[in-house]
C-alpha cells in the first residue's frame, strides 16, 4: 500500500513576529515603521498564521499594530506574546534585559506542525533551536529562510 504524501497548508505553520527592532523603532512617544515592513507582514500573512512574541508591554504593543496593520490582518492575528511571556535574561546586563522562550509557549500553539520567531537580536532568542528562529533585519532574507523552512 502506498503512503500518501501529507500536504501541508498555511494553517500549520505559525510565525511569530517581534515589534521593536524587527518591524520597526520604538522612542518614547513614536514607532517608526521599517521601509518594507507592510510588505514583509503581508507575506507572512499569504504563507503562514501570524503572531506577535515581543517584550514591549501588551498596551504599547496594540497601539502600534493599530497603526501598522489592516483591519484584516488585526482581525486574523493568531495570539499575542508580551513582555508577560517573555523571561528574565539570567545574563542580563540590565534589569530590563529579556529572553523569549518558544518552550515556554508551545501549549498555546501546539496545533503547528512548525513555529518560527522571527527576531532582531541574537541574545533575546539564544535558547530556541536553531531552526525555530531567524534573526536578521533584512527582509528579503527572512523571506527566504521561512520558504526554505516552511517548504513552500
Amino acid at each position: 500500500m502506498e503512503k500518501k504524501e501529507e500536504t501541508s497548508t498555511k494553517e500549520d505553520y505559525l510565525i511569530l513576529l517581534d515589534v521593536n527592532g524587527l518591524l520597526g523603532t520604538k522612542t518614547k512617544d513614536t514607532f517608526k515603521l521599517h521601509s518594507g515592513a507592510k510588505s514583509f507582514i503581508s507575506f507572512c500573512y499569504d504563507i503562514a498564521r501570524v503572531g506577535i512574541f515581543s517584550s514591549m508591554y501588551r498596551k504599547n504593543i496594540f497601539k502600534v499594530l493599530d497603526d501598522i496593520l489592516t483591519e484584516e490582518q488585526k482581525h486574523d492575528m493568531y495570539v499575542i506574546f508580551d513582555r508577560d511571556s517573555c523571561v528574565s535574561d539570567p545574563a542580563a546586563e540590565n534589569p530590563w534585559d529579556t529572553i523569549k522562550n518558544l518552550n515556554l509557549i508551545r501549549g498555546t500553539c501546539s496545533k503547528f506542525k512548525k513555529i518560527i520567531l522571527c527576531d532582531d537580536t541574537e541574545s533575546k532568542v539564544r535558547f530556541n533551536d536553531d531552526n525555530e528562529v531567524i534573526v536578521s533585519t533584512d527582509y528579503e532574507y527572512i523571506k527566504k529562510e521561512l520558504v526554505s523552512r516552511l517548504h513552500i
